[in-house]
């Protein structure tokens, strides 16, 4: 592979958190890389869009424009990235492994013959001897693959926190606006809208206070709504049980049905640990887990695990941190 592309996903104007994390992911290549990796910015009017993505990162950006391109339409989209990649000569395309990435993949990967490699977390390797792995099994198992030819690959990525380039470079890439005719498309997106979310999206949050039904008792929310307020860019999330329950609304459901968040502190409270939920939250940094059952699988997780019963142990800790004046 000569050139690694890197898709830029963009919601109302900002890029979306997960498609920066993919520059990260591209630098931390076990081997050098075979070149910088290039954004590709799909939309209309753009143009501001990738300047800015071009700053922030540092890479060149290859800035795709078409009034068809405006709202995220899976026919649209592949229909100006085939063209443009079938022109490249060999390259390794990284996708978030969001629902775009999930649906746009697999649909370049047919028409473009090109080997589909779906939420990686590693690449190995150079030419023709690199492999991917992925974890599968909720995280229990890690696969080592290979594609059957590296001449042209896509790929999804699992989500990467995005963290600013390390070397502090502050030298912009390139912006190379590309204008393009498009096929007329048989279907179109007639407008995007953003589903009700909780005060502070989950993804963004630096600590998450979650709540599962051990706590027992719906009356505990408002201890654990306290302790949000505690601490800082902190956000209440929560098992699918508690959802099911009533207790909490859908989007602040945690899991593989729900939401995948890693944030620095992720305060699990009364959370058995099942493969479903561990599978959202896995790549936080670091992971406390409050539970009365010392056999609770989440404790094999956790970073820090306390055997106690939740609605003894919330009391005491916000009672001490009340008395310390403190915000964590």
């Amino acid at each position: 592979m000569k050139r690694i592309f890197l898709l830029a996903e963009h919601v109302e104007g900002k890029i979306c958190p997960g498609s920066l994390g993919l520059s990260w992911f591209a630098r931390e290549w076990i081997e050098r890389p075979p070149g910088p990796a290039a954004w590709l910015l799909l939309g209309h009017r753009v143009d501001p869009l990738a300047r800015e993505l071009a700053v922030l990162t540092g890479s060149d950006v290859h800035a795709l424009d078409h009034p068809a391109l405006a709202s995220y339409n899976a026919e649209a989209h592949a229909g100006a990235l085939v063209p443009w990649l079938a022109e490249q000569d060999s390259w390794l395309l990284l996708l978030p492994h969001s629902s775009l990435g999930m649906d746009l993949a697999p649909a370049l990967s047919f028409r473009l013959n090109a080997p589909y490699v779906s939420s990686l977390t590693g690449i190995h390797g150079q030419g023709a001897d690199v492999t991917f792995t992925r974890e599968t099994l909720y995280g229990k198992r890690v696969e080592t693959l290979k594609a059957a030819s590296t001449r042209r690959v896509v790929a999804t990525v699992a989500r990467r926190e995005w963290r600013p380039d390390p070397e502090g470079s502050s030298v912009p890439g390139k912006v190379y606006p590309t204008s393009l005719n498009l096929k007329p498309t048989r279907s179109e997106t007639l407008a995007a809208r953003r589903p009700r979310r909780p005060q502070m999206d989950l993804t963004r949050a630096a600590a998450i206070v979650a709540a599962g039904r051990g706590i027992g008792d719906e009356k505990m929310l408002a201890l654990l709504q306290e302790l949000v307020h505690l601490l800082h860019g902190a956000a209440l999330g929560a098992s699918r049980p508690v959802c099911d329950r009533g207790w909490l609304p859908l989007e602040h459901q945690i899991g593989l049905t729900g939401q995948t968040v890693s944030p620095r502190l992720y305060l699990a409270f009364g959370i058995s640990g099942a493969v479903q939920h561990l599978a959202g939250m896995q790549q936080s940094q670091c992971i406390v887990a409050v539970n009365h059952d010392p056999d609770a699988p989440i404790f094999r997780f956790a970073h820090y695990g306390i055997v106690e019963d939740v609605q003894v142990f919330l009391p005491a800790l916000l009672k001490r941190l009340k008395e310390h004046k403190g915000v964590l």
